[in-house]
This record gives C-alpha cells, structure tokens and sequence, in this order.
C-alpha cells in the first residue's frame, strides 16, 4: 500500500481550507482564495505494523489553531479512510497547549515522553477519533449530560439509539468498511432520535431535526458492510450478487433482472470462508 502513497496523494479541503499537495502526503493549509500560508501538515514514517505513520504539524500563522485543528481533521480523514491507516502517532511539545488541545479533541492519547519530559508523543487510532468525534457532537447538541457513545455489533442497521441506556451506538462494521463522514452522518441521525424522543420514529419533527443539525438523509443499504461480512454470496446468471448472514433455506431469484420470482434468473449460493 505504502508504494502507492505518491500516486494516491491529492490536495484536500474542509470549512472553508485548501490543504495543497506539495510532497508525497503533506500539504500546504491556506484559506480558500487566500496565499497566506497557515500550516504545513504531513504524514511520515509510515510502517507496515498497525499500519501507521507519524502526523507533523508546522504551525507559520499565529493565532491560526482553529484553522489548523480543521486540517488535521481533513488529514485524519483522509489517512484512516484512503491511506487505510491503523494509527497515526504524533509528537508535541508540552508548551504547545492548543495543538495538544486539538490533538485531544481528536482522539489522540498520550504515550510516553521524551526530553525530560518536554516532548510528548501522542497516539490514535480509527476508533479513537470516531469516538471523540460523535462525543463532540452529541456535547454540542445533546444538553442532557447522561448520554453516551458506544460501538455495537449490528451489521444490518448503521446505528442505535437507545433511550433507556440514553446511549448511541453505530455498528462497528459500519466504522470498519464506510469513511468517517458517513459514519458521523449515522451520530447525526440517532443524535436527532435523541432530540424527538422515541415517538416520533423517522417522521416530519425527526428529518427537520436531522437535517438542522448536519444530516444529509442519505440512502444507507448495508450491502457495502454484507459485501465484506456477510457468511453466503450468491450469483445470478447475469452476474448480479447477493449476501446473505443467514444460510439461503429457499430459492431466491434476482430480483435486478426481474421484478418477481422468475426461475431464469435463479441464485446459485456458495458459503464464502470466514
């Protein structure tokens, strides 16, 4: 994967940045439209184990850490979600207290340090920063404290919200196959359920909730989590497939090449190894 990182590389924008490739996975920040450079940001030292690779952070703009927090994100995004990343390390300063915040904010964790204990070394992985993200959010939207976050086994439904444990939840193969925004589209979805409370289901009050609040309403199938987990793969005779996490006990037809049961179009079944 690391041999591909220079062709893969690509310029990157979020809120209102433009983070400029200008080496193999580092990037140039600046406002859009702007030549003022912020921040440098690149991802270094990566390893086979984990995987992983060091996040550097080169602040030149003073007073620019909310900016700069906004591309660490964009370069977090894109590291766990395109480069496939496992963890991303980082070191810092301990007099650099608002990249040790944003880092914090991220997920990041402190490891060990260094220097007599001036420098820091830092650490997150995928699961880290997805919490700190739906943890931010539901700080910024829910006023009731007793909520938490949590990761559940479902593999049909993207997430969960559960009044009674006063809990959200999303699938942890929801975290694994989709990108951290559609992940964080799911915290938006069951933040808005939290909101409406449990009688309203996924009426008028939730949607205008919802999408106030950051959700786009797109479409969620769960075929991109049973193409990778789902026990059973079937295939039509055009070459359509099928999932299934329950072994097939009756015939099934394809229902793209045709609207009812019709035997030309019959599913042939195997069981794919765990």
């Amino acid at each position: 994967m690391f041999a591909m990182i220079a062709t893969i590389s690509r310029n990157l924008t979020r809120s209102g940045l433009v983070l400029t490739c200008v080496g193999d996975t580092y990037w140039e920040v600046r406002k859009t439209g702007e030549a003022e450079l912020i921040a440098k940001i690149g991802l270094k030292d990566f390893k086979e184990t984990g995987p992983s690779a060091f996040l550097e952070v080169e602040q030149h703009l003073t007073g620019s850490m909310a900016w700069i927090a906004e591309a660490i994100r964009a370069v977090m995004d894109y590291a766990f979600d395109e480069l496939k990343l496992g963890k991303i390390s980082v070191r810092a300063s301990v007099e650099q207290l608002s990249l040790l915040a944003a880092l914090e904010d991220y997920g990041f964790v402190e490891k060990s340090r260094s220097h007599e204990g001036k420098k820091i070394r830092l650490v997150a992985d995928r699961w880290d920063y997805i919490r700190s993200l739906a943890e931010t959010e539901m700080l910024e939207k829910l006023e009731d404290r007793e909520w938490s976050f949590g990761f559940d086994s479902g593999r049909r439904r993207a997430g969960l919200c559960s009044y009674n444990d006063k809990k959200i939840t999303v699938s942890k193969y929801l975290a694994l196959v989709h990108s951290v925004d559609d992940v964080m589209q799911t915290v938006l979805h069951e933040i808005a359920h939290a909101l409406c409370g449990p009688k309203e289901g996924h009426g008028k009050k939730w949607l205008a909730t919802a999408k106030r609040i950051g959700y786009r309403n797109d479409k969620y199938t769960g075929e991109e989590i049973a193409q990778v987990y789902a026990p059973y793969k079937g295939l039509c005779p055009n070459g359509h497939e099928h999932y299934r996490y329950q072994r097939p006990k009756r015939l099934y037809s394809c229902h793209h090449c045709a609207s009812g049961f019709n035997k030309l179009y019959m599913i042939d079944w195997v069981a794919r190894a765990s």
